[in-house]
């Protein structure tokens, strides 16, 4: 519409951002109005600028043809990363002129920084699991654990077409932490995924062509 109406943009190099096109693909984005038509949230809300620091996990959207599947990353996903997806950040951002802020620290200058998982949320774990010290990071991971555990994908699997996950309580506080200490290794593996060492695959060596 801009350019239908004659308008000029100006290049600014501060709105170039890097972001998860596809899983495990980067892309540089041009993050202006002018350019984007519809930014959704997670630029505002998730990532307001280079100083904050996230991370969020997406999910395949409700209907998604592709089949469930999840992914966690640091950075700005594409609507379709994965398939239509939803994100669930550890942070939320929110725009503040509040200078006398405690927390300040945690949050890009002019922002203020809460947590995605609420308070109830929390309890509802942390109840669960009497005399336990669980932290919201905790049970952020917990989540992204589970989401990739085959069981919990074959018991859900018709919930998951048509609906966003429903995350249950496991019955044991040993297999909370397990879940919640795999969930943490896995999402590590996701974010700096350009920085783990390759795995050693031996090439067959010979002609491509079937046998006839």
């Amino acid at each position: 519409k801009r350019l239908k109406d004659g308008k000029l943009s100006k290049f600014d190099p501060l709105k170039l951002t890097e972001t998860i096109f596809r899983p495990f693909e980067k892309r540089w984005l041009y993050l202006g109005s002018d350019m984007v038509e519809a930014k959704g949230k997670m630029p505002s809300q998730h990532f307001p600028n280079a100083n904050g620091r996230n991370r969020v996990i997406s999910v395949t959207g409700i209907g998604g043809r592709a089949g469930f599947s999840s992914l966690m990353t640091d950075k700005i996903m594409n609507l379709h990363t994965i398939d239509s997806g939803q994100t669930f950040p550890l942070h939320l951002y929110e725009p503040t002129t509040d200078k006398t802020d405690l927390f300040a620290d945690d949050a890009p200058e002019g922002y203020t920084r809460r947590d995605g998982i609420t308070d109830a949320g929390l309890a509802h774990f942390a109840g669960h699991y009497p005399g336990e010290d669980i932290t919201k990071e905790d049970l952020f991971y917990y989540v992204y654990g589970l989401l990739h555990s085959p069981d919990y994908r074959a018991r859900y699997a018709d919930t998951l077409t048509k609906q966003l996950p429903r995350i249950p309580r496991v019955k044991s506080t040993a297999d909370f932490r397990a879940f919640s200490k795999a969930g943490r290794a896995l999402g590590d593996l996701h974010v700096n995924y350009e920085a783990v060492p390759p795995y050693p695959v031996a090439y067959k060596g010979g002609s491509l062509l079937l046998d006839t």
